[in-house]
C-alpha cells in the first residue's frame, strides 16, 4: 500500500476465475471536496498480460472515496 494524502495504491494477489492467479493494482484518489471528483483506476493482468484495464483515472459519480491515513 502507498499513500499519500489523498491518494492511494494498492497491489495484491488474486485467484481469476476460480483457479488462475493473477495481480491487480487499484490506484484512487480523494477529491476532497464537492467540487474536484474523486478518481479510481483498476489493472488486473497474468502471465499472459492484461485482463482488464480502466487505463486511466476515472471520476467516480457515485459514492465517495474516502483515504484515512494510519489505519
Amino acid at each position: 500500500v502507498t499513500r499519500g494524502g489523498t491518494a492511494v495504491q494498492f497491489d495484491r494477489t488474486a485467484t481469476i476465475d476460480g483457479g488462475g492467479s493473477g495481480q491487480y493494482t487499484v490506484w484512487a484518489t480523494d477529491g476532497a471536496n464537492r467540487s474536484v471528483a474523486d478518481t479510481i483506476r483498476i489493472r488486473i493482468w497474468n502471465s499472459s498480460g492484461n485482463i482488464y484495464d480502466s487505463s486511466a483515472l476515472l471520476p467516480v459519480f457515485e459514492g465517495d472515496i474516502a483515504i484515512n491515513v494510519g489505519r
